[in-house]
């Protein structure tokens, strides 16, 4: 059995050791769809980019390319291959041409960057509320699919 990780801080509900990814990206959604939080808060609380890991496992990162929801000191690197809660299977993400998507490269496919950052206005918060909008939507049939639960994994930071 797994532990909670230790000395990170979750602005998400952690239930044990599961982090619920899709759940997380949901409440992110509505609370863009509203006036948002800005500097160092939203740096760690808004999906920024996902990243591969491994043929065919992606994660979800902030701003400070820690996982998504957590506040993880800035000091040092996070191991991504073990942080399992926060990876996500290829098949359901958006390709890399998708709306999704601002800007893709073989390894990396962002949400948001320097110019299209929601903390700085309302319509660039409706633009990447669109964009989460079709990753929470390419999420929830695999959720609903799989007996897993599949973006509902355990693992440890």
């Amino acid at each position: 059995m797994l532990s909670r990780p230790t000395g990170h801080l979750y602005w998400c509900d952690v239930e044990g050791d599961a982090f619920d990814l899709l759940a997380y990206l949901r409440r992110v959604l509505v609370r863009v769809e509203t006036p948002i939080v800005t500097g160092t808060t939203a740096r760690h609380r808004l999906p920024y980019l996902v990243e591969r890991v491994e043929l065919g496992r992606w994660i979800v990162l902030n701003r400070k390319y820690k996982p998504v929801g957590t506040m993880i000191p800035s000091v040092g690197w996070v191991d991504y291959s073990t942080s399992h809660a926060w990876h996500v299977d290829e098949r359901v993400l958006p390709g890399p041409t998708s709306q999704c998507w601002i800007n893709t490269d073989p390894t990396r496919r962002w949400l948001f960057d320097d110019s299209t950052d929601p903390t700085r206005s309302a319509a660039a918060r409706r633009v990447y509320a669109i964009r989460l909008r079709v990753l929470v939507d390419a999420l929830r049939p695999a959720c609903a699919r799989s007996a897993s639960n599949l973006p509902k994994v355990y693992g440890a930071v």
